[in-house]
Parts: structure tokens; sequence; C-alpha cells
């Protein structure tokens, strides 16, 4: 029996020194959150990598590793509505904490990450809930050296896009923010999550050729079809972008440069 008591010695310790949990929406907040927690905490994505949110259905098995969460930070898309209903009933569950709270939502837009300076917002309050619930754990100069990475990703960005206009042709509207931030005009094929009407595809082409489009922005996770007619009718080259990305920093900056590109060939042919 000796054997048989170390194995439930073993597995008690293992048990004891599970990591806490926190989840987050999408994996565009994951990289920093994870740098925020130092290792010390596992940070959950609900929803895959190259999976669009707008349709995902979690799978039983990742609501009930959610339950036992202790933070759940959300983006206020529909999707997540479903998944609170099925939390309610629970005795457990995590804390929700919904960043659009601390920012100016568009429409109730849920890509509120791909401004930097609102992503600053949201990264101070997910110290704050992180701190409160795990104030042994979270430390402040892991955050203020995140904040200070932010600052510089917003002087970069700044560089690129203060002052600039035009027209940034998308075939989702995943950057509204960052558009609103720059006062660019954003374009995008996709509405309401529905592939567009012929009357719509018309519209927005005659819009680019006035503009003097000559790139388009494809995303990682969705149908390419519209976009590639887009390019066509336009004689546009096709750049692909992923919103998603958990690298936060270094893809926004990509982000920012291949706008200010598209940008500076808009107005070469105007």
């Amino acid at each position: 029996m000796r054997w048989f008591s170390f194995f439930l010695f073993a597995y008690s310790f293992l048990f004891s020194i599970e990591k806490p949990v926190v989840f987050v929406s999408v994996s565009a907040y994951s990289g920093l959150v994870q740098k925020l927690v130092d290792g010390a905490i596992d940070v959950e994505t609900l929803v895959p990598p190259g999976v669009s949110f707008h349709y995902f259905e979690p799978k039983p098995q990742l609501v009930e590793k959610l339950t036992h969460a202790k933070l759940w930070f959300t983006i206020g898309d529909p999707f997540e509505e479903r998944i609170k209903k099925s939390l309610q009933d629970l005795e457990s569950g995590p804390i929700i904490v919904d960043l659009q709270k601390c920012i100016d939502v568009i429409n109730h837009d849920p890509h509120i990450w791909t401004s930097p300076r609102l992503f600053q917002k949201q990264l101070s309050v997910i110290y704050t809930q992180l701190q409160k619930v795990f104030p042994k754990i979270i430390k402040e100069t892991s955050y203020q050296a995140l904040n200070a990475q932010i600052d510089e990703l917003i002087r970069k960005v700044d560089s690129l896009l203060d002052n600039q206009k035009g027209l940034i042709v998308v075939a989702h509207n995943a950057y509204a923010y960052l558009c609103r931030e720059y006062s660019l005009q954003q374009l995008s094929l996709e509405e309401g999550g529905k592939e567009p009407t012929l009357a719509r595809l018309q519209s927005l082409v005659t819009t680019a050729k006035n503009h003097g489009v000559k790139t388009v922005f494809a995303l990682t996770t969705f149908s390419r079809k519209g976009i590639e007619r887009v390019a066509q009718l336009l004689n546009a080259q096709i750049i692909e972008l992923d919103p998603f990305s958990p690298q936060y920093i270094e893809n926004t900056l990509h982000t920012a440069q291949l706008f200010r590109k598209a940008l500076d060939q808009e107005r070469i042919l105007q």
C-alpha cells in the first residue's frame, strides 16, 4: 500500500500547485496578458486562432474550463452573451470584466483592441483586475514595462498615420477604431457578417476608384471571395491582415505600416 499512498500524495501535491486560470475572448489579448502575469497564471483564449468569433460556438469542454477560471475579459460580442447565459445558473464561475466599458464604442463594434490608445486603456483595466484578484502574483513593474512598450507603439503609429487622409478598403470592418483614431475612412466589403450585395460591391468599387485605391486588405478569418473580386475590378493587390494576432505590438505596427504604404499609393494615383 506504500506505493498507493505515495501516488495519492503526489497527485494531491500536483493539484495543489495547479496554476489559476484567466480567460481572454480573442487571441489579440493573450500575448501581452501572458507577459503581465509572467508565467504565474495560465492565460486561455476562448476563440482559437484562425476562427471568426462572429460565428464561434464553444465546445462544452471549453465552457467547463471557463467555469473554473478566476477572470474572463470580454470584448462585447454577441457570442459572449450566449456563453454568459450558460454560466448564470452555476454557483461558481469567473469574474467577467467587460473591456468595452472603458472606451467610446462605435455601434457595438467589438474590435476594440485595434486602436493602440484604446488598447492601453484596456490594459490598465486588465492590470487593475488581475492585481485585485491576485495581489501577491501581479507585479506593478511588469505592467509599467508593458505600458512603456505601448507608449512606444503609439509614438510609432502616430508617426505613420497622423495627418494622413484616405480610404482603407477591407474585407471586414475590423479596423474602425484604428481608422477613427487617425481620421481615416474604412470601407468594408462585408456588412453585418453577410456577403455584400451586387449593389454594395459596385458602390464600393466606384468609391475606391475615386480614391485611387490600389491595395485592398483581406482578413485571415474571413472569406477572400468578395475581396478578390474587388481587387480584380480595381486592378489592386491583396494584402492579408490578422487582427487577432497574439503578437499585438508587432502586428499593430505592421498594420500601420501597410496602411501608410497604401495611403501613399492612393495619393500618387489621385
